[in-house]
Formats: structure tokens, sequence, C-alpha cells
């Protein structure tokens, strides 16, 4: 679980295994994230933010709003940061130790200095 800040609240990015049936459900096959990234759009971003919230939002989220909130994010944030906390906490619900990878391409970012 990521958690995310801004307009001064904080947010969980988390995927559960409840959620992730739901993106299932909803014609999200995320057994395939190569294919989710190689197709990627504003549309697919926007739900894994969504889907993402899900949980620390509660039911009153709605796609739209998932939206606003994401205008809102990256109004102090950068795109790539938001996919990078998107993908990394798919992956890690998936079961891949993201952990271990960040910190080897901290070490290695650190080594080139």
């Amino acid at each position: 679980m990521k958690v995310i800040e801004f307009n001064g609240k904080e947010y969980e990015i988390k995927y559960t295994i409840n959620t992730l049936v739901r993106m299932e459900s909803d014609g999200l096959n995320v057994m395939h994230m190569d294919q989710l990234i190689d197709n990627i759009s504003f549309t697919l971003v926007r739900k894994l933010f969504y889907y993402g919230l899900m949980n620390s939002v509660g039911k009153s989220l709605t796609e739209n709003k998932a939206g606003d909130m994401m205008d809102e994010y990256l109004e102090k944030h950068d795109y790539r940061e938001l996919m990078t906390v998107l993908l990394s906490e798919l992956a890690r619900a998936l079961g891949h130790d993201v952990d271990a990878k960040e910190e080897a391409e901290e070490s290695n970012d650190e080594a080139g200095k």
C-alpha cells in the first residue's frame, strides 16, 4: 500500500483481492500486466487510479470523481510519478517483490553518482 497526498489529505493506493476480482469482472485482466502497459491510455490510468482509491475513499467514489481527484493530484505531481505508484502497487498486489526491485534501482542510481 502506498499513501499519496494532495489537497491536504492522504489517500491509500491499494489493490486488495476483492478489488482485483472487481477489476477482472470489469474487463481489466490484471494477470497480464504486460498487456496493460502495452495498451496504456488515459482511460486505463483513470481506472487504475479509481480502483486503487476504492478502499480509501469508499463507495461514494465514481470513475468521474477519481478523474477529478487525479487532476488535483497532477497539479503538484507528475504523470510519471503517478504511473510508478499505480503500477508498483498493482505489481505488489499480484505478489511481485516490488520493495527489492526498488532497493536495487536506488542502489544502482547511487552507484552511478
